[in-house]
């Protein structure tokens, strides 16, 4: 059953028959009393649920995405995948007023494509993957389900704007603090003495919908892989429309197809 936020708030709340140990704080002395004074504290609890939002990104943050996506499929034609933006973001989020006017999560907005292939009436299978070779020639009917998953090495912002408090629960806010003070100055002076003096602040309180979610940052251009082959050093001197490159040095990555013997047959010279 869905709750609803007063209600999910209600549930959080401490009451006065809450089992405590000693005061020990000024702020935890405070506290206690304004809840037993028309000001229920909310648990901490609270603010430890999360929530999965979907995410929606704008057609130009999408197309930068698209380009590090790159699945051809087995008819020469470029894979259309499912596309899922989502963060695990706190089911509750808090501002400061007046400062904090967007609450922005760094780095939680994550990215899933999907793809889907089904292969039918297979006379045999052989499938490549990562130097794992799969090979089937047995006879009967075969088809194969291939699935592929990809997330992108990197993530996005997740930001929301703090909802506008109305004036007349500023004033609200405003007469709670001087109650804070007002109740600090019944504390016994032995704890006052113990610890210092914490200034309150006021905040708003609020669950975003996914709506009034929406994703910054950077989405980097899509790196070429690196080349596999011998790698070779080489000096390149210019002269007009022609280049003068020697050959300095090879070595060898262990990923690689015959290199060295085209370099052997295109190149002049004695060798050191």
């Amino acid at each position: 059953m869905t709750t609803t936020f007063i209600e999910e708030i209600e549930r959080h709340i401490e009451t006065t028959q809450t089992k405590r140990s000693e005061t020990k704080t000024l702020a935890e002395a405070v506290s206690n009393e304004l809840m037993q004074n028309g000001l229920p504290r909310i648990s901490p609890e609270l603010f430890e649920l999360q929530r999965q939002a979907n995410l929606t990104l704008t057609p130009e943050q999408i197309k930068k995405i698209d380009r590090h996506y790159d699945l051809i499929s087995p008819g020469s034609k470029k894979q259309e995948p499912s596309r899922k933006y989502f963060a695990e973001i706190p089911r509750f989020i808090t501002a400061y007023l007046p400062d904090e006017k967007e609450i922005m999560f760094k780095e939680y907005g994550k990215i899933l494509y999907s793809s889907h292939f089904n292969f039918k009436s297979l006379e045999s299978i052989s499938l490549h993957a990562n130097r794992s070779l799969l090979v089937m020639n047995s006879s009967g009917r075969k088809e194969l389900e291939i699935k592929i998953n990809w997330t992108p090495t990197f993530c996005l912002n997740v930001a929301v704007q703090a909802p506008i408090v109305p004036e007349s629960f500023i004033d609200l806010g405003d007469d709670a603090i001087a109650k804070y003070y007002d109740t600090l100055r019944q504390v016994s002076p032995e704890l006052r003495r113990k610890t210092t003096l914490t200034s309150p602040r006021l905040k708003v309180l609020w669950a975003p919908t996914d709506e009034t979610l929406y994703c910054t940052g950077e989405i980097p251009e899509p790196i070429p892989p690196r080349p596999k082959g011998d790698p070779a050093l080489i000096l390149d001197i210019p002269d007009g429309e022609r280049s003068y490159r020697h050959v300095v040095a090879v070595w060898d990555i262990g990923q690689e197809l015959p290199f060295r013997n085209w370099l052997a047959e295109y190149s002049e010279g004695r060798r050191k």
